[in-house]
């Protein structure tokens, strides 16, 4: 009786273990980014928890103050890459932008996972 209670014991023990694991660096809640938006003045980031992350902007850089630390990379939209797009994504981005500066935006989160967006 002992050594099936120890058994049972053992094996949540392992289950516990195994979801702590399975949740990653994130921890509890998991927040990942929602939206990147790109300024001459700012990169500003809001995660899926409703936090919003701000740095200035470079073409590549970690943002250590969001979450548990996230990467970034901004890839400056060129004309070739506009005109390969379909229409209905690039009137929307140059409408909104009113000069602010077109990229795509590579969000990578502490587990690895790159999010990409395209921002004004």
């Amino acid at each position: 009786m002992i050594r099936a209670g120890r058994r049972l014991l053992m094996v949540l023990a392992g289950l516990v273990l195994a979801g702590c694991v399975a949740t990653g660096p994130q921890g509890a809640g998991g927040a990942t980014p929602a939206q990147a938006r790109l300024s001459a003045a700012e990169l500003r980031v809001t995660l899926t928890d409703g936090t919003t992350c701000r740095v200035a902007p470079a073409l590549s850089g970690r943002m250590p103050a969001c979450g548990a630390g996230m990467g970034f990379a901004i890839r400056p939209l060129t004309r070739a890459a506009l005109d390969a797009m379909p229409r209905a994504h690039v009137r929307p981005l140059i409408a909104a932008g009113t000069g602010a500066p077109l990229a795509e935006v590579v969000i990578t989160d502490p587990s690895g996972i790159d999010h990409v967006f395209l921002s004004p």
